[in-house]
């Protein structure tokens, strides 16, 4: 086995485990909040089905069921990813004057990008234009990440989940972004394999610290009511410890 596959094998099983120990946990009651980023998860899972396809068979694309199928789920993560960086916005405005209005311009503005990208790169080739799409739709999802951080530094709201959900959420754009750019780059220049695989391998990398970030930062809390009260002897109940999520 070459490096890059050993790589690739060893970042998509540590990126599996990180994924199936996030979901246990919000599955424990934290899905009432953030049950985007249960479908986040789970459509990471789907998407290493046609990956494996890829990887089987040293990068042989010319399997367009799977290709079709790889850039659907991607197009789908990054339109869960946009409405759960705006729904996060909307919670944490909730104390700012017109925080209506500012969400929908963030939904007007974010509709419009995703148009008027998909008009310009319309006419590319299938690959080049999934590719430079969901480009623009992950470079979106940072822009509105950074809004984000500017609203939780105005309203100085201390909420450590949201914080480490914001984090993962700008790693993980941010290595898409500068990924894909390189993979389009990769077909304008003549090292077209090395730009492709650097832009890859900086996806796989960004993947797999979001996943760990998030999976700390559920580790480390715990769903308010989510402790069951105990009875004791005499029938009366035994208060509940604290489950405020830890900072």
């Amino acid at each position: 086995m070459d490096i890059e596959r050993l790589f690739y094998a060893i970042t998509i099983t540590v990126g599996i485990l990180f994924s199936v120990l996030t979901l246990q946990r919000l599955l424990s009651g934290w899905w009432r909040r953030y049950y985007l980023l249960i479908i986040i998860l789970v459509l990471g899972l789907v998407m290493l089905v046609p990956a494996f396809v890829s990887w089987a068979s040293l990068g042989n694309w010319k399997l367009v069921s799977a290709q079709r199928l790889y850039w659907a789920l991607v197009l789908m993560n990054e339109a869960v990813i946009v409405l759960l960086i705006l729904q996060l916005i909307l919670r944490v405005a909730e104390d700012i004057p017109k925080r209506t209005a500012v969400v929908r311009v963030c939904v007007v503005v974010s509709a419009l990008v995703a148009v008027i990208s998909t008009v310009i790169h319309f006419d590319q080739r299938p690959n080049t234009f999934m590719t430079s799409l969901t480009r623009d739709l992950t470079f979106l999802a940072a822009v509105l990440n950074m809004m984000l951080w500017r609203f939780l530094v105005q309203v100085r709201k201390k909420d450590f989940l949201l914080l480490a959900v914001s984090a993962g959420l700008g790693i993980q754009c941010t290595g898409d972004a500068i990924g894909h750019s390189f993979r389009i780059l990769s077909r304008q220049v003549g090292s077209a394999d090395l730009l492709q695989e650097l832009g890859n391998i900086l996806m796989s990398l960004s993947a797999v610290i979001t996943l760990a970030i998030w999976h700390t930062a559920f580790a480390r809390s715990k769903y308010p009511g989510s402790s069951t009260v105990g009875t004791r002897n005499d029938g009366g109940k035994i208060p509940a410890s604290s489950s405020h999520p830890a900072a």
